[in-house]
């Protein structure tokens, strides 16, 4: 998911962030968004709630079209 989450970091700088969190490193959060499968991606607001939670690799079509879904307008 890495190359998938610089991709957006490189196209959409300054209107979308993706960041990737080593679940070893961060446990607790882990716990605090009740992480159970990887990869796991949280799409959270502009307050840091989570808005959507999808496990399993998207590309980065797919990613891009959970936040087209979302109302999100990335064009």
């Amino acid at each position: 998911m890495s190359k998938v989450l610089d991709a957006i970091n490189d196209r959409y700088e300054g209107r979308l962030a993706a960041e990737a969190v080593d679940v070893d490193e961060y446990p607790e959060l882990v716990k605090e968004y009740n992480v159970t499968y990887l990869p796991a991606l949280l799409f959270l607001d502009d307050n840091g709630d989570v808005v959507r939670q999808e496990v399993g690799y998207h590309s980065l079509d797919e990613v891009l079209e959970i936040f087209r879904d979302m109302g999100v307008d990335i064009e």
